[in-house]
């Protein structure tokens, strides 16, 4: 989720790698990668399996991410669609056609707060370590971005310091550089060389130049070496990435106005924070007051090391928009070919030697629980934010405490007379799926704070809410075999023979389910809860605790049709508060001695079948 991150191994085996050490030692000041251990030491195929990452059709075939005001995705080119899984959190897809700023449906859509479709910079970046304010690496260059065609370029002129990165290029051995308390090497990066990646749909270009850092486009026989690498799913960033909670395993925190020192001088920005899977954080810094253009530049960008490196701070300068007459910067290997010079793909030769540490690089930037609260908020003129606190009928949804989580919301209560915990789990923005009916839900509980499913290869517990195409929605509990996690066809089809409706199963009562019920408004009030929205499918029920529990670790998950299947979104997540429930009814004799989430691992279901994947691509 890194600057300029490469996921490189996209697409190989494990015995038949890119031959392309010299390429990653000449970029590797600017390669750093989530979970590149991981794709390194496991080769391709494992690692996609355990990412959950597929190939380019296979996702698009059975996937179905979402496709916000785009064309039909029958072979035609695809506008607004955003990478699967975590990697939908701040990238487009990489087949995508582009990702214009009215990408209809989405909560960005026009936002004013948006990065522009098609602007350059000049950048400025410095990383820190963790637990001191030491630069110890620094980088200099341009980007370009033309979003609105999935196109990127970016520059680096200058680099001094020492990078320290897992799974960063090889380090000549007179640079590398002992890191005292650490497994790690850092490697002394040094350089004044100009260096160009370009990014357009699912590939990225390297380009090194003849004479340094000559900014001469015109003369592209001044390109020293030209090479290019398929990205596959990975397609640039979203314009909106910061705004919203899309993908998986992410949220996000509107935070309001600051003044902030920006060259030497006060200004005024609009700051949001952006959670990643590793339950670190983004902070973007926004202009708050427009420029002379009219237009909410990027400014300031902090970025977390997420484990595979320093964080750092990057500073946006010398803004300019760019335009159709400015695509000669993102086809510099066309302009190289034309003029009789060769930009071949990346070849086959051979095993990379992988790293296999297991070393992790702590941030700074950790998600502390005492600061974070989910708040979605995009000034977009046409997305409205969900009501989080209008007056509800029962007055025991008013005493539960609030969690959000991605797109739900949670409430939460204990009733010490009847010993038993109050949940309403909202489930916002569900609409009906293209073969009608509404998506499959699914929540689980986790045994402690990891987040996985099938712990120990176990079959776990899940809690299924499920639609006919009559219209029938039930909820169910009923068992998720480990076999499952394979996407095995037989082992998701007997899920369906495990299935008990909920308020018949020992330790629940008083389950409901609300669902929106089309255009009717009245009726649509009548059927969310005081904290959602009017296209919310809220699940109610009680479930026995002996005391009020210090900590539920939950997890939910969203498919894309009504029959159980891959997900489309999926949230790990904890409650952790439980105030008294007010007005509560004493639930019915049926709850029994009960279940407790210290003895059930229920995960959601399929929840993993994707699970993370690379992520951020800047």
């Amino acid at each position: 989720m890194m600057l300029l991150c490469i996921v490189l191994l996209i697409g190989m085996s494990a015995a038949d790698a890119f031959d392309h050490a010299d390429v990653i030692k000449k970029f590797g000041g600017q390669l750093k990668c989530p979970y590149a251990n991981l794709w390194l030491s496991k080769g391709p195929e494992q690692a996609a399996q355990e990412l959950g990452v597929k190939e380019q059709k296979e996702q698009r075939r059975e996937l179905q991410q979402p496709n916000f005001g785009g064309g039909e995705d029958d072979g035609e080119e695809v506008f607004c669609q955003i990478a699967p899984g975590a990697i939908g959190a701040g990238h487009q897809a990489g087949y995508n056609g582009g990702y214009p700023s009215d990408c209809a449906g989405t909560p960005g859509e026009s936002s004013p707060y948006q990065w522009p479709s098609a602007w350059s910079a000049e950048v400025d970046s410095k990383s820190v370590p963790f637990g001191n304010d030491t630069v110890i690496y620094h980088s200099k260059g341009s980007v370009y971005y033309r979003l609105d065609r999935n196109w990127k370029r970016a520059d680096t002129t200058y680099t001094r310091g020492l990078q320290r990165s897992i799974g960063q290029g090889p380090c000549p051995a007179e640079d590398s550089v002992s890191d005292p308390g650490s497994a790690l090497n850092a490697c002394r990066r040094d350089s004044d060389q100009r260096r160009t990646m370009i990014h357009r749909g699912t590939q990225m270009f390297f380009i090194t130049w003849k004479n340094g850092t000559a900014a001469d486009d015109e003369n592209v026989t001044n390109i020293e070496e030209c090479s290019w690498l398929d990205l596959a799913i990975v397609g640039n960033i979203r314009p909106d990435w910061f705004l919203d909670n899309l993908g998986d395993n992410t949220d996000v925190q509107y935070l309001g106005n600051q003044h902030v020192y920006y060259e030497g001088m006060p200004k005024l920005v609009k700051q949001w924070r952006k959670k990643d899977f590793a339950n670190q954080y983004f902070t973007m810094s926004m202009l708050g007051n427009p420029s002379e253009d009219g237009i909410h530049w990027p400014m300031i960008l902090n970025v977390p090391g997420e484990g595979f490196g320093d964080d750092f701070l990057t500073i946006y300068t010398n803004h300019r928009t760019l335009t159709d007459n400015d695509d000669a910067l993102f086809l510099l290997d066309q302009a190289l070919e034309e003029s009789g010079g060769t930009c071949p793909q990346m070849e086959r030769t051979g095993d990379v030697g992988p790293p296999t540490d297991t070393v992790e690089i702590p941030s700074n930037l950790e998600i502390d629980e005492n600061a974070w609260f989910s708040n979605v908020y995009t000034f977009s003129p046409v997305w409205e934010p969900p009501t989080k606190l209008a007056a509800g009928n029962d007055t025991s949804e008013l005493s539960q405490a609030i969690t959000e989580a991605g797109t739900a919301t949670i409430g939460s209560c204990y009733d010490s007379a009847s010993k038993h915990v109050q949940m309403t789990i909202s489930f916002n923005d569900i609409e009906e799926t293209d073969m009608g009916g509404l998506p499959w839900m699914a929540l689980g509980y986790r045994s402690d704070e990891e987040c996985v499913m099938n712990k120990n290869g176990a079959d776990t517990d899940i809690i299924l809410v499920a639609s006919d195409l009559s219209g029938t929605t039930t909820v169910s509990k009923g068992l998720l075999p480990a076999a499952a996690r394979a996407v095995n066809s037989t082992a998701i089809t007997s899920i369906y023979t495990t299935l008990t409706p909920l308020e018949s199963v020992e330790g629940y009562a008083d389950v409901s389910i609300q669902v929106p019920s089309g255009g009717d408004d009245t009726a649509q009030e009548r059927a969310v809860d005081s904290f959602s929205s009017r296209d919310s499918v809220v699940l109610k029920f009680k479930q026995r605790w002996d005391t009020v529990p210090e900590v539920m670790h939950l997890m939910y998950a969203i498919g894309s049709t009504p029959q159980l299947g891959v997900h489309t979104t999926r949230m790990c997540f904890e409650v952790t508060q439980f105030p008294a429930c007010d007005g509560s009814d004493t639930p019915s004799a049926a709850s029994g001695a009960g279940l407790r989430a210290t003895n059930t691992r229920a995960l959601v279901a399929l929840a993993t079948l994707i699970g993370m994947a690379a992520s951020f691509l800047f």
